[in-house]
């Protein structure tokens, strides 16, 4: 069962409506919860073993996590 909620991407800061396993919609991070709590080069399980500090750099890059192009900004509702 989820629970639906308005979290913060740990990585962008992008606020959407989700809950534990759902992505950003704008990086493609995928949400867990007390992933904030866990150190910037830990690997995550959620996103393919890849770390926070991977996507944090290509966030600032303009890129999501896969490297790709950032989506736009999605608007709050």
């Amino acid at each position: 069962m989820k629970y639906y909620d308005t979290v913060e991407c740990t990585i962008c800061g992008t606020q959407f409506k989700g809950g534990a396993f759902d992505c950003c919609p704008r990086c493609d991070w995928t949400f867990g919860w007390g992933q904030d709590k866990e150190p910037d080069d830990f690997p995550s399980p959620l996103n393919h073993g890849m770390t926070k500090r991977e996507a944090k750099e290509n966030f600032a890059k303009g890129l999501d996590m896969w490297g790709d192009p950032l989506k736009d900004k999605p608007e709050n509702k």
